[in-house]
């Protein structure tokens, strides 16, 4: 596991994206959104400033299944950097093996847009993921209780689910509404989701507080606060700001002790558990 100096975990950022100049790293047409002129050293100086050690580069969707600008960034950075890549086009067990040694912890769906990994490719690539010890990054509306537990019953590795849950993003359903929970909520006490702390702009309008967030927190604490991890989502692609690091750890972090929930062991143990 990797740690300080003084034998602390490092803390960890499990959610950021590298991007380059599209003259080098090919943007898929059409696409969601236009990246900005940011770069991983962007990103790291970012995290670093936010009081972070160390980051998880998860794949953007607008290099469709190219991985190269992710894979660049984790070597790049290979003692304090992970990476969560799309399905790649070698799954065999050599080709794993080599970015396990890489860094790289985890595959990514997108099930929130057309295109991208499959669920039923996925599914074929479980037993591979859980011999290296990977998990799968989702970008799902988890209020879709069919689809998330197609999802989960497709694959054994944990389920890791981005920004709260991305509850609302694909049912207008709203993320306040315990009712929205019930699935992820069962899937967390049998230990097979793990949620991002992060992005709550994506959940909840009542920035920059996002007291609103609480009661689901509460929630979340209750099914396996060991199963949460702290995210940024820098740079907060589409969003009018671009919140700073340090900033949204310290709210995130407030919200979370008014759960109950020991940020550091989010920040830190926790996310060990999944990218060391």
């Amino acid at each position: 596991m990797p740690e300080h100096a003084m034998g602390a975990p490092m803390l960890w950022d499990t959610h950021t994206h590298a991007f380059g100049s599209p003259d080098r790293y090919r943007l898929i047409a059409p696409r969601p959104y236009d990246p900005p002129a940011v770069t991983a050293a962007d990103a790291m100086a970012m995290a670093r400033s936010g009081g972070l050690d160390a980051v998880v580069w998860v794949h953007p969707s607008v290099y469709g299944m190219d991985n190269s600008a992710t894979l660049d960034a984790l070597s790049a950075y290979p003692e304090n950097s992970r990476a969560v890549i799309a399905l790649p086009d070698d799954t065999s067990p050599e080709a794993l093996d080599r970015l396990h040694a890489a860094g790289v912890r985890g595959l990514r769906i997108n099930l929130l847009a057309k295109g991208g990994t499959t669920l039923e490719a996925l599914a074929a690539t479980d037993g591979e993921m859980r011999r290296v010890g990977w998990h799968v990054s989702a970008y799902l509306d988890a209020s879709d209780s069919r689809l998330l537990d197609r999802l989960c019953e497709a694959v054994s590795v944990p389920v890791v689910l981005d920004h709260f849950g991305s509850i609302g993003k694909g049912s207008n359903a709203l993320a306040v509404d315990p009712a929205q929970w019930t699935a992820m909520l069962r899937w967390m006490r049998q230990g097979r989701v793990w949620v991002k702390v992060s992005a709550p702009y994506s959940v909840a309008n009542d920035a920059p507080e996002y007291d609103s967030l609480l009661p689901q927190l509460r929630a979340m604490a209750g099914a396996g606060s060991d199963q949460l991890i702290f995210a940024s989502n820098w740079p907060h692609t589409g969003q009018p700001r671009r919140p700073d690091t340090g900033e949204m750890r310290a709210c995130l972090s407030r919200l979370m002790q008014q759960a109950g929930i020991d940020p550091n062991a989010v920040l830190g143990v926790n996310a060990n558990r999944l990218y060391a």
